[in-house]
């Protein structure tokens, strides 16, 4: 059996991201390559840890940083455009880049913090699908994509209702996405 090659976009990396920390943990071990992308600028002290993180994977196993704010798609594109510039391909995403805010009752929720939350969790979800998709069909060799919603999404708590709704609508992306 021969060794493939697989290389791997992996947002919402930082030290405060269990999940993009695992996600990109999992991938370096099973010697796939990833590419991550914060997903707000103001994250730059987890980017800069990200960086440094990354100097400890060995050569053999190349990874890089892009800072960039996935409910902008001109970001996105710049992502996937990076990982297919600096390794060739991409095969993969593991999307876990996503808030939790606008923590209130419907009634007093604050609307921008709700737009922000569905922008990043729910357009930001789909731009990176997106990104990744177009070369991924280009290639002819398939993929997988992973993308993250939570249990909220099934069964919520008092003051959740925004990032119930927009993991509930990320589930609804994924499943679209895959028919």
């Amino acid at each position: 059996m021969a060794a493939a090659v697989v290389w791997v976009v992996v947002t919402g990396y930082s030290m405060t991201s269990a999940v993009g920390h695992a996600a990109l943990n999992r991938l370096d071990t099973t010697s796939q390559r990833a590419v991550d992308a914060a997903s707000y600028k103001d994250l730059r002290a987890d980017l800069k840890r990200a960086q440094e993180q990354l100097a400890w994977i060995p050569q053999h196993r190349p990874a890089a940083t892009v800072e960039a704010d996935i409910s902008r798609p001109e970001d996105c594109a710049r992502v996937a455009d990076a990982a297919i510039e600096r390794f060739g391909a991409i095969d993969g995403l593991a999307h876990s880049a996503g808030v939790f805010s606008a923590v209130a009752p419907i009634a007093e929720m604050d609307i921008d913090a709700f737009d922000r939350l569905m922008a990043v969790n729910v357009r930001g979800s789909m731009l990176m699908m997106r990104a990744v998709l177009a070369p991924m069909i280009r290639q002819g060799r398939g993929g997988s994509i992973v993308c993250l919603a939570s249990v909220t999404s099934f069964r919520t708590g008092a003051g959740r209702a925004a990032y119930a709704a927009s993991k509930r609508a990320v589930l609804g992306l994924v499943a679209a996405a895959a028919v």
